[in-house]
């Protein structure tokens, strides 16, 4: 596989994508989250956090004295303080603010309940820290969901075709070749 890529898992009974994140510390923790391309804030539980000043072992993520609130379209929410985090996937380090969740409030949050890597276009998301760290030439995110990959630098691979049902590609407004794509259950209206 490439040189920058992650194993993505898909689970169609959810609806949903998976990929496992580090995050440094003492030592490094891995999480298995969701891939979100519509969420603004990627954000962990808290209880998985080491929050400094805090004591103990794990994953470090630094408050900035912030706070986050993230709505979900079913009505969910997750609120909680914003941290700083060395986060790395498929072999990519990016420092990067973060949400540690202290209260969730809805009852949907179940995928979602070890974290979600926020990849929409927003300012905020891990979209854009993550391509920061590729050459300009080669800033591209490509969710392959059939053959199980996550790149970062190139396009899947394979003959060109559209995409099967229950994907849609979008476009980054400020990378012309950054792309991700909009996961949705089979027959459920995609919202942006």
């Amino acid at each position: 596989m490439a040189e920058h890529a992650a194993p993505l898992l898909v689970d169609r009974s959810q609806g949903a994508a998976f990929v496992r994140v580090h995050v440094s510390g003492r030592p490094s923790r891995s999480f298995r989250m969701l891939v979100d391309t519509g969420s603004a804030v990627t954000w962990l539980p808290s209880s998985r956090l080491r929050l400094t000043g805090g004591s103990g072992r794990g994953a470090t993520c630094v408050p900035v004295g912030t706070n986050f609130s993230q709505r979900y379209a079913d009505g969910s929410r997750i609120r909680g303080i914003h941290c700083m985090a060395e986060l790395r996937l498929g072999g990519l380090r990016f420092r990067q603010r973060i949400g540690a969740a202290t209260e969730t409030e809805g009852a949907n949050i179940g995928a979602a309940r070890h974290g979600v890597l926020a990849l929409s276009p927003s300012a905020e998301s891990s979209f854009h820290p993550l391509l920061a760290q590729l050459p300009p030439a080669r800033q591209l995110l490509s969710l392959c969901v059939a053959t199980g990959w996550v790149l970062l630098g190139r396009a899947c691979a394979g003959p060109r075709r559209t995409p099967p049902p229950p994907l849609l590609q979008l476009a980054s407004s400020q990378s012309p070749r950054a792309s991700h794509w909009k996961l949705a259950a089979p027959g459920a209206p995609l919202v942006r």
